[in-house]
């Protein structure tokens, strides 16, 4: 063991800007996960949400900006399944099934037919649908499902 190198990542979920101040006093290459609780709306709009500089810093490839008018690259192809055996498309509070009883092709068929996260892009929400840089900006996140504010920046039009 002596000889062998381990790789590892570190990953530090971050709620606020406390969590920030310590791990900047660390010279450890860490991945900061973003954790959004409801009450740290301020906090995700100054560290988390894309303002114009950071979209314009964005340099998505053509394939990138293609799967982005039509496919959630966040959420596409997975299903979240719970203790329960319930099936969820990634992203979604819908249930579609349950794996004990429902097949996995049955499952894809819904979820595409129902249309519930993997195909949600910025062009079919309100916010983003007549933006101009709809397809630059990355796909749509969980935090912004569950925090129900479809537009993942502070970009005004």
């Amino acid at each position: 063991m002596e000889n062998k190198r381990y790789e590892f990542k570190l990953i530090k979920l971050v709620r606020d800007e406390k969590d920030l101040t310590s791990i900047k006093e660390t010279k450890l290459n860490i991945l900061l996960v973003p954790v959004w609780t409801g009450a740290n709306n301020i906090f995700f709009k100054e560290n988390v949400m894309l303002n114009k500089n950071d979209i314009y810093t964005l340099n998505p490839s053509l394939e990138e900006l293609f799967r982005n008018q039509k496919l959630n690259s966040n959420f596409f192809c997975i299903f979240d399944i719970l203790n329960t055996g319930d099936v969820l498309p990634h992203g979604s509070i819908k249930k579609m099934g349950n794996i004990a009883d429902t097949h996995l092709a049955d499952l894809v068929s819904a979820e595409l037919k129902g249309n519930n996260t993997w195909r949600l892009t910025r062009n079919l929400t309100k916010k983003c649908g007549s933006c101009i840089y709809r397809y630059l900006c990355p796909p749509i996140s969980t935090f912004e499902i569950q925090s129900e504010d479809f537009g993942g920046c502070c970009v005004d039009i």
